[in-house]
């Protein structure tokens, strides 16, 4: 950044303070702060690398993990039975009304599983590789839609496509039959979640690095944000009686927004420094020393506060048909149940994923208040 560049930034961050649409909005409402994540209950063992979660055509509930997916026990104590597996991460899976499961795997691209068990990949749509898939969701008419997350990275790569400033993250839809693709969005800042709209006219999608959800006409047109400006990163969303379920997989703090309007110092971190231990969000912390701290996250007495700067978070939000936020729960730093990548809304309450600790939760809205 050249001497002008800087001082004419700093001379209207004092001259025109409120400038900013993208400043991190407070968690206040439906949004404040409480410990109802916390309260859920693990789901089985720990499922190391868990990322996403599906309804299986018998009611069950389908988990991918790692380089498998996994059908949930049901019970605290007991083993989860492994499905399907593969040579590469499994990110994204959903059903296809046909009865196939649609699964998107890293490095390789979308694999559709017959009932019968025959697989069927397409590793490029539309003139895209289809190596990141972040999100797949499926029309009323069979079409599957997949988000690609970016080009450069991979998904769990996230980090570094937001220190690089990337906008490269692309929406496709697919023919039910894998035979044709059509490119429905482009040049994206990490689409990360996908969820066909109430009517079933639209697509939601979330974009990760300008914190916002935004609706895109399923016959093509300009898309339109619905929450433009979010306290964190979101990702997955789904429906629910109410509305959606939006998963927000890391908050946004004031240290990591001033190292990206840094340049000189994010590229020298990112030339110099270990990833693990950039400045920025993540699913989960591991406590060493090494890692980025900011004064608010000093123990005071033994105990990190609650309310400090979090490097890793737990946040699932529900919102209304029209974007407006009921409620929220909430793993706060400190907590158990960071970086939340999935979320259903089921009979008996929420099952949500925490990527973060590598468990499934079952989680209850009156639970924790």
């Amino acid at each position: 950044m050249s001497i002008f560049a800087r001082t004419r930034r700093d001379l209207e961050q004092v001259l025109f303070p409120s400038r900013d649409r993208h400043a991190i909005p407070s968690m206040d409402g439906p949004l404040s702060p409480n410990e109802v994540l916390d309260a859920a209950a693990p789901i089985g063992p720990p499922l190391p690398g868990a990322n996403d979660i599906c309804a299986a055509p018998d009611g069950g509930l389908l988990v991918s993990a790692g380089r498998a997916i996994y059908r949930l026990s049901g019970a605290s104590d007991a083993p989860h039975s492994v499905l399907h597996e593969f040579v590469g991460t499994v990110g994204a899976i959903t059903p296809h009304p046909d009865g196939r499961l649609l699964v998107a795997v890293t490095g390789e691209g979308i694999w559709a599983i017959a009932p019968d068990g025959a697989r069927r990949m397409l590793s490029a749509a539309a003139g895209i590789q289809l190596s990141g898939v972040t999100a797949l969701a499926v029309a009323p008419d069979g079409t599957i839609l997949a988000a690609q997350g970016s080009r450069q990275f991979a998904p769990a790569d996230f980090l570094h496509d937001l220190m690089h400033k990337n906008r490269s993250g692309s929406i496709v839809t697919i023919a039910p039959d894998l035979n044709g693709a059509r490119l429905l969005a482009d040049e994206l800042s990490f689409p990360a979640g996908l969820c066909l709209s109430d009517d079933r006219r639209d697509v939601l999608f979330t974009q990760a690095w300008t914190h916002s959800l935004h609706s895109l006409p399923l016959a093509g047109g300009a898309a339109k944000a619905i929450i433009p400006n979010l306290p964190g990163y979101p990702g997955r969303i789904t429906r629910t009686v109410n509305g959606y379920l939006v998963c927000v997989f890391a908050m946004r703090t004031h240290l990591t927004e001033l190292v990206l309007r840094e340049d000189e110092f994010r590229n020298d971190m990112i030339a110099y420094i270990d990833p693990r231990y950039w400045i920025g969000p993540a699913l989960s912390t591991t406590g060493s020393y090494y890692e980025p701290l900011q004064a608010g996250n000093v123990k005071k007495l033994g105990v990190t506060k609650p309310w400090a700067p979090p490097r890793s978070y737990g946040l699932v939000v529900e919102i209304d048909k029209i974007g407006e936020p009921l409620r929220s729960m909430h793993s706060r730093v400190g907590g158990n149940w960071h970086g939340i990548t999935a979320a259903i809304e089921t009979a008996d309450g929420l099952v949500v994923v925490s990527q973060g600790a590598g468990q499934t939760l079952a989680a209850s809205w009156e639970n924790g208040q």
